[in-house]
């Protein structure tokens, strides 16, 4: 993992601009409005980066797959082994 950070480093995604985002939530039982930050990147850009990673490659699954014990018990350990 952190020679996939590195590398995302070295092609400029940790120099990507951090945004700011505020927003209030009004609350029902009073007549105020709670202010909050969030600071945010460009999520599009990570995601295409790690889709791209070609050392990463070999982790990611695009289909369901069903695992099974020697014994053919069936094995549910990640998202994707599943019906």
């Amino acid at each position: 993992m952190y020679k996939i950070l590195a590398t995302a480093e070295n092609d400029g995604l940790a120099q990507d601009e951090l945004r700011e985002t505020s927003f209030k939530i009004p609350f029902e039982y009073k007549e105020t409005q709670q202010s909050y930050t969030i600071y945010h990147r460009d999520i599009v850009r990570y995601i295409r980066f790690l889709l791209g990673h070609r050392p990463f490659a070999d982790k990611l699954v695009y289909t369901l797959v069903r695992q099974y014990t020697a014994d053919g018990a069936r094995i549910y350990s990640e998202i994707y082994t599943t019906n």
